[in-house]
């Protein structure tokens, strides 16, 4: 800083300065000169002042053109202003000075102003800015062009349905004005959580004051989210609320062929099972594709619907064993295909026509041995072997064997005759199912149902050989009515035993070839069957004829005999301690060990006696035949015991004399 220029008058002085200083620097002043000496009466400090040039470059206005209003200018400045305040802005609207324009707000970014505006203009009107400030020297005044539009807000948007279980069909709008003249093309739908695929499609507008619906169509899942927004020219319309909207969702849980087999059946339908029903499904929503060959063609004639359970009958040109995949649309629906594809099938066998089974055999007399079947190919020469006719007990559904099939012989006009022998294994009157089952060949009227017959007998008499309390019984004589004569073997006769004695049994070892004999005008076939078991004299026998396709009436039963035993007496040994017993038997009834002995003690279960060794018999039978019992325990002298001998073949009269332990 130099001195310029020095004016005294009236002992002021003006000093004039050049040089650089700042806005606000403050100054100090000193005096000196030779003879004098100065008095700092007051601070000689003062402040200096600068004045800056600055141009405004440009105003810009926020906003956009008839949908957003104009909320601030931005000035840009060639240099700083420091500390621009409202009162040193001025707004001018150049379009009409009936339309006044207020500062309401200003930043202070350097080079950069925000200023907030208010007060009224229209579209279009341009405003123009100019500045005034201490110390600057501010050029140009740029101007901008302000927007406007009518300000409306959405208070509230929806839609119906509900959530897996109802569509949604329509949405609903509700803004705090009216919108002249909105449409479905103002709003645009935005994806916030959806599927690429999934799409909304507004139909046209029903508008009730502030309030607008729209039809809803498209192809969205349940709970897909977009965002709404909403842009109409002269309007400024805030808020982009987001609806999330709802769908039926409905599974195909299965698809499953009907009406065809691999090779022999041509498939009529398929099953379509849903997880729950859908409104005004028809047939043009169903479309079926083969995926195997693309280029068959899988119409859909007709569908029935059951509750959740849809059938769709197809026809087409498909392949045998082709996959085919189900697709199932309807508006309002989300509908899964399963991810598995459903084979179907055609018919690509020969066909041969079943013109008649005959079965042998008469009712209750004769039984069936064969079956004649007549079979029409056209002439065409056609073996059947054993395994390719299958006859079935229709009541249990178990398989008639089949032992022969006889070779084709030709009646003429493509008609062949075949004899099936089978293995009786029925009662009379039993109906079977005969069926013809070759791989590569369709039977028409296969299938067939024929009545199967046995000859039907009777029991006439049962005798057991031996004597009532003599002699064992050891085998039955069975006399049946002659009608068909039967080799039986002992797995077919079947006894049951009616007896007291423990672990009673009986069984057949032998069964010998029938004999006839005539008994006035009958004829009965004789059996003797040889039997062994365990039982007591004068036991209950009952036999059944259990072989397979013998028929047989009427229950037979008879007695059984085994010796009587009398035990002569037991005598206990020892003055002291009992060790053993002798048993005396009016029989020799062989060795007996500790299994063929039981002693007890009435009215006290807490005596234990063990039965060891057994030995005997000895003598010759005149005084009887002895076996010595050892025995051992917990007894006291003087206790009584009862005895009870048990032998398979012989039947032991009760002892009631007393047995003295010591």
């Amino acid at each position: 800083m130099s001195i310029d220029d020095f004016d005294a008058t009236n002992s002021k002085y003006r000093i004039n300065i050049y040089g650089n200083w700042l806005d606000g620097d403050v100054l100090e002043v000193s005096l000196s000169k030779r003879g004098f000496e100065f008095i700092k009466l007051s601070s000689l400090q003062c402040t200096v002042f600068k004045i800056l040039n600055v141009t405004l470059l440009s105003l810009l206005s926020d906003g956009e053109a008839n949908y957003v209003n104009t909320t601030f200018l931005t000035l840009n400045t060639s240099s700083p202003i420091n500390g621009l305040a409202i009162g040193e802005i001025t707004l001018t609207n150049k379009t009409t000075s009936s339309r006044t324009i207020t500062v309401s707000s200003v930043n202070n970014d350097p080079l950069q102003y925000r200023i907030g505006i208010s007060g009224t203009w229209n579209e279009g009107d341009v405003v123009e800015i100019s500045v005034q400030k201490l110390g600057y020297n501010i050029s140009l005044n740029p101007t901008a062009t302000l927007h406007w539009a009518t300000p409306i807000v959405i208070t509230s948007v929806d839609v119906d349905g509900e959530e897996g279980e109802e569509p949604s069909t329509t949405l609903t709008l509700v803004t705090d004005h009216a919108v002249e003249g909105l449409s479905a093309s103002d709003l645009t739908l935005t994806k916030i959580d959806a599927a690429d695929d999934s799409n909304v499609i507004l139909g046209d507008i029903q508008a009730e004051y502030e309030t607008y619906t729209f039809p809803l169509s498209g192809n969205w899942t349940e709970g897909d989210v977009y965002q709404i927004t909403v842009r109409k020219f002269g309007y400024q319309i805030t808020g982009m609320p987001q609806i999330t909207l709802h769908n039926k969702n409905v599974t195909i849980t299965s698809v499953t062929q009907v009406g065809g087999a691999i090779g022999t059946l041509t498939t009529q339908s398929l099953s379509i099972q849903l997880t729950s029903t859908i409104d005004g499904l028809a047939k043009e929503c169903i479309s079926v594709s083969d995926i195997t060959t693309p280029a068959a063609a899988i119409n859909v004639n007709s569908i029935t619907i059951t509750d959740t359970l849809v059938n769709v009958n197809i026809s087409g040109s498909w392949n045998n064993s082709d996959n085919c995949t189900v697709v199932i649309t309807r508006r309002g629906y989300v509908i899964t295909s399963p991810e598995q594809p459903t084979t179907i099938y055609r018919d690509i066998t020969t066909h041969y026509n079943v013109v008649s089974v005959t079965p042998d055999g008469s009712a209750g007399t004769t039984t069936t041995t064969k079956l004649t079947l007549q079979l029409n190919t056209g002439g065409t020469v056609f073996p059947i072997v054993m395994s390719e006719v299958v006859v079935t007990n229709q009541a249990t559904d178990e398989t008639i064997t089949v032992t022969g099939v006889s070779s084709q012989a030709s009646l003429g006009s493509g008609l062949f005759e075949y004899e099936i022998f089978i293995q009786c294994s029925w009662t009379d009157g039993t109906e079977a199912n005969v069926a013809l089952v070759k791989e590569g060949y369709t039977f028409e009227n296969n299938n067939r149902t024929v009545t199967l017959s046995t000859s039907i007998s009777a029991y006439k008499k049962l005798e057991a050989n031996g004597a009532s309390g003599e002699t064992l019984t050891t085998k039955l004589t069975l006399d049946i009515l002659h009608n068909e004569t039967w080799a039986l073997l002992p797995a077919d006769i079947q006894l049951v035993l009616t007896s007291t004695a423990p672990e009673a049994s009986i069984t057949v070892n032998s069964v010998s070839d029938p004999t006839i004999s005539q008994h006035d005008s009958e004829y009965w076939d004789q059996y003797e069957i040889g039997i062994t078991g365990k039982w007591y004299n004068g036991d209950l026998v009952t036999l059944a004829i259990v072989k397979v396709g013998c028929q047989i009436t009427g229950d037979i039963s008879t007695y059984l005999f085994t010796p009587f035993v009398t035990i002569n007496g037991v005598v206990a040994n020892g003055e002291h301690l009992t060790t053993s017993l002798t048993v005396t038997l009016d029989k020799d009834v062989g060795t007996l060990t500790n299994q063929n002995i039981f002693l007890t003690c009435n009215g006290h279960p807490e005596i234990i006696i063990t039965i060891g060794d057994v030995t005997g018999p000895t003598g010759d039978g005149t005084s009887g035949y002895v076996y010595q019992v050892n025995i051992t325990g917990n007894w006291t002298k003087g206790t009584v015991v009862n005895i009870v001998i048990d032998v398979a073949g012989y039947t032991f009269n009760p002892y009631t004399d007393e047995i003295v332990l010591n």
